[in-house]
């Protein structure tokens, strides 16, 4: 109980003093998402972008997905959901034979299966860049790239005054690990993007691999314009653990002048 409140002290009083910036050498960064537990949607083959027509639904997205506990993977090739082994080491991987369901669909995503497939077959090495998976072969060509599909934290950001924000003014927003009272939080997530009228809406993915549900997070946020503090948080905003969901409202308080 008193380490609860001790947090819940720590998040008020820094929200309203911020005497550091949200990138201070006081925040401890995190690494990249992971390859397995992270679902990767399919978005290239062979260095082109792959065919997705305006009426595919979002569900319909190949994707993959990998278990590190039993060495299995899984998804949706195209059309048919497959499933198989693998064997990593290091940057090395090799996928086991591939089992896959069989329906027919809709043209343009069976031919997706097929290259889809066929790629995964020729795959001898993986790199994590800029959260995507790059899938190459012995010749380091890439073969197949998908993108991270993350979990996020959403919500809005207002304040009470009744006053425009001026240009090029912008809104940062954090997610933090402030589970241990006396030690710098951890950031999870951050985004910044341009403030406009509130209330302005965010949405913080994040790596769910890093979410502890033992631990406790919250999401604090500032205005900013030309690196000079206009609002910032000064309440805590608890999500994700301990029966918080992934939605909040923020309200910022504006700074004196």
């Amino acid at each position: 109980m008193m380490k609860s409140i001790l947090c819940g002290a720590l998040v008020l009083t820094s929200g309203i003093l911020m005497a550091e910036e949200m990138n201070s050498d006081k925040v401890e960064a995190v690494s990249a998402i992971s390859l397995e537990g992270t679902q990767w949607q399919l978005v290239e083959i062979n260095g082109e972008p792959i065919d997705l027509q305006a009426g595919d639904q979002p569900a319909r997205v190949p994707r993959i997905l990998f278990d590190a506990e039993k060495s299995t993977l899984g998804g949706l090739a195209g059309v048919n959901r497959f499933s198989g082994t693998y064997e990593l080491d290091g940057q090395k991987l090799k996928f086991g034979p591939l089992m896959l369901t069989r329906m027919m669909g809709p043209e343009h995503l069976m031919a997706i299966e097929g290259q889809h497939t066929g790629m995964l077959g020729r795959v001898s090495s993986w790199k994590i860049e800029a959260n995507q998976l790059v899938l190459s072969d012995d010749s380091a060509a890439e073969l197949l790239v998908y993108q991270a599909e993350m979990p996020a934290v959403t919500g809005t950001v207002s304040y009470r005054e009744r006053i425009a924000l001026p240009a090029g003014a912008v809104l940062k927003v954090v997610l933090e690990d402030v589970s241990i009272a006396d030690k710098a939080a951890t950031v999870i997530s951050q985004i910044e993007q341009a403030a406009g009228a509130p209330p302005m809406a965010f949405e913080l993915n994040y790596d769910a691999s890093k979410i502890d549900p033992a631990m406790r997070y919250n999401v604090r946020a500032r205005i900013e314009l030309d690196g000079n503090l206009l609002f910032i948080s000064d309440t805590a905003a608890p999500v994700l653990t301990h029966e918080n969901g992934s939605t909040v409202n923020l309200l910022l308080k504006q700074l004196a002048r």
